[in-house]
């Protein structure tokens, strides 16, 4: 038990770290705005990113760019979007869930109403709902999860640990 509470934490950090060059990104939703004077862009409705086997869901988001005086993101630039160098911010508001296979290639769910990836601290913070952190029938559920992506740690507040054992599991602490 202690172990897969370990696991379920370190999956749920990794859930929000990209793995370079591994797979490529495919965003989808049912509108995009971008904003050239706030250097943002808003998508609305049925948000889908997909990372590999990782997706994320959300109602809407929105992006903010950095401006670059050099040049351009080549990615960036794909979408036509000319004079940013990336992204600074990523805000997910609504039904925010993101699904992955961890190691053991067991579905993890990690589900929150609103998440915040600050590019430069490499940080994502789940808040609202309140944020669930799912693994088979595990869970933990807290007020707020900070992902530290650098260090693969993850922080949750007031946390509540609920572990359902398997028939197996329970069968070996039976007297």
């Amino acid at each position: 038990m202690l172990r897969f509470l370990i696991l379920l934490i370190l999956c749920a950090a990794f859930a929000f770290a990209q793995e370079k060059g591994k797979s490529e990104v495919t965003i989808n939703s049912d509108e995009l705005k971008y904003s050239i004077e706030e250097n943002t862009a808003y998508l609305h409705g049925h948000v889908v990113v997909t990372d590999g086997e990782r997706k994320l869901t959300t109602d809407n988001a929105t992006v903010y760019f950095d401006e670059d005086k050099k040049g351009g993101d080549e990615a960036v630039e794909d979408l036509g979007i000319k004079g940013v160098d990336g992204f600074s911010r990523v805000v997910a508001v609504g039904n925010v869930h993101v699904v992955f296979n961890d190691h053991q290639n067991v579905k993890t769910e990690v589900i929150a109403d609103r998440g915040i990836w600050e590019k430069a601290k490499n940080k994502v913070v789940m808040t609202g709902g309140p944020p669930i952190v799912r693994s088979g029938s595990h869970y933990i559920r807290c007020r707020m999860l900070t992902v530290d992506l650098t260090k693969a740690k993850c922080n949750f507040e007031a946390p509540e640990i609920v572990l359902t054992p398997s028939k197996e599991e329970k069968e070996k602490f039976l007297f």
